[in-house]
């Protein structure tokens, strides 16, 4: 069964399954919103210059599952030891990928604009958290290693810092809580672990 982005989120056994394959039951099943409900938002593919939408459930205890004006959908989850089972990255790690996984999508899009001839692109991140609740990042590194033949290092550097300055929306707003590191590491293929 599929489900619009202008339908109520109704999910039936169909929809949602574990890794096992048994039915993910959400709680309040029948009380789904349309995303195209709230606020007569600009409902655009991706949210980019419009309103963006999102729609966050409780499948049980600490896991849950969100959906976007995309339609697709992610689960969350926490450790046992605060009622979650593990079942999925928790929203700090979530908050690392997007993060990530904002500039690799940017960096990928100017390296080809630029003919750079990047093979494969690999980021690693880290982030530091303070020790007391609300445990925030106190401190993220993120290394972007590019694979590929005769890459300049320095040409690298200068698509990070456009990626960083203009187009990584999830960096510009994260940098202005918390600072972060990055770094440009260079695989030649054949060497240094280059594929």
């Amino acid at each position: 069964m599929g489900v619009t982005k202008d339908e109520p989120c109704l999910l039936s056994g169909d929809d949602l399954k574990s890794n096992d394959g048994s039915v993910i039951q959400t709680q309040g099943q029948g009380m789904g919103i349309p995303l195209s409900g709230w606020s007569g938002g600009n409902h655009s593919t991706g949210g980019r210059g419009a309103m963006v939408t999102a729609e966050i459930r409780q499948v049980s205890d600490t896991t849950f599952i969100a959906r976007g004006d995309t339609n697709h959908w992610v689960v969350m989850d926490d450790q046992t030891q605060f009622g979650g089972c593990e079942a999925a990255s928790d929203p700090m790690e979530v908050l690392l990928f997007s993060l990530c996984g904002c500039m690799g999508m940017w960096l990928d899009v100017v390296i080809k604009k630029l003919s750079i001839p990047v093979e494969r692109i690999l980021i690693y991140i880290k982030g530091e958290r303070a020790q007391e609740d609300p445990k925030v990042y106190t401190s993220i590194c993120v290394a972007c290693h590019f694979y590929g033949v005769a890459l300049d290092h320095h040409k690298l550097e200068k698509v990070l810092s456009r990626v960083k300055e203009k187009h990584s929306a999830v960096y510009r707003m994260l940098e202005r809580t918390v600072p972060i590191e990055t770094h440009v590491k260079i695989h030649e293929r054949g060497t240094d672990g280059g594929q």
